[in-house]
């Protein structure tokens, strides 16, 4: 993690192959508050770490998430041509959603490892609808999935899509990216010197270090 203003690297971590990078952000976002002393106001990244985990988390610590969202990047060929989500309004007031034929979809089940409400129509109501042919290719019907934390998951979006977001996220390919390249290209980052893991942190440590001081000693021009 780096620092907008001038890239200084804020937090870093070593992990095995087999550890997905997206699942670490929250402990790489508290590393730099504890590095900092300040808390991370936004958090921009590419679409790996657009998750809905890290989505939600961020706006439950008030943070502005501008990450890529991994939802948009994701392109099924079974969600071409038929109906968006989008299409599919939702009332607060009876928890339902209201399909584009007019039919209501009731919560069905939570699925409790997603955190996420099922809802669906009744048994054999799809496959009477007239529209079913741009709505669904299941068997079953259409099937809408929810959130349990849906408003914050929608703020968290709109933020991702903003122009501010889009912004960053291309400031970001300077910052943390040449940050990459540097370390890789200057000072060994491509290879580990050591084994073991502990060993491997100790070296990546020290890469961190020198580029920090690297970019301290840069001449600065007055304000």
């Amino acid at each position: 993690a780096v620092d907008d203003a001038h890239g200084v690297i804020t937090a870093i971590e070593t992990t095995p192959g087999s550890i997905a990078e997206n699942h670490r952000a929250l402990p790489l976002i508290a590393q730099h508050t504890a590095t900092t002393g300040t808390p991370a106001q936004t958090d921009v990244a590419d679409h790996k770490y657009g998750t809905t985990e890290n989505f939600v988390a961020c706006q439950q610590q008030g943070i502005v998430t501008h990450l890529g969202d991994a939802r948009a990047k994701q392109r099924h060929a079974r969600s071409q041509g038929i109906f968006p989500d989008t299409a599919f309004p939702y009332d607060a007031r009876t928890n339902t959603y209201r399909c584009p034929a007019g039919q209501t979809l009731q919560p069905r089940r939570l699925h409790a490892s997603q955190h996420t409400w099922e809802y669906t129509l009744p048994k054999g109501v799809c496959a009477a609808c007239a529209l079913r042919s741009q709505c669904t290719r299941s068997k079953t019907g259409r099937t809408l999935h929810r959130h349990e934390h849906q408003a914050l998951l929608d703020q968290a979006r709109a933020q991702s899509h903003s122009t501010a977001g889009r912004r960053d996220r291309r400031r970001r390919q300077t910052l943390v990216e040449g940050s990459f390249a540097d370390a890789a290209n200057n000072h060994g980052f491509k290879r580990a010197r050591w084994r073991r893991l502990a060993r491997v942190q100790i070296q990546d440590s020290l890469i961190a270090g020198i580029q920090n001081i690297k970019i301290l000693l840069k001449p600065r021009r007055p304000l």
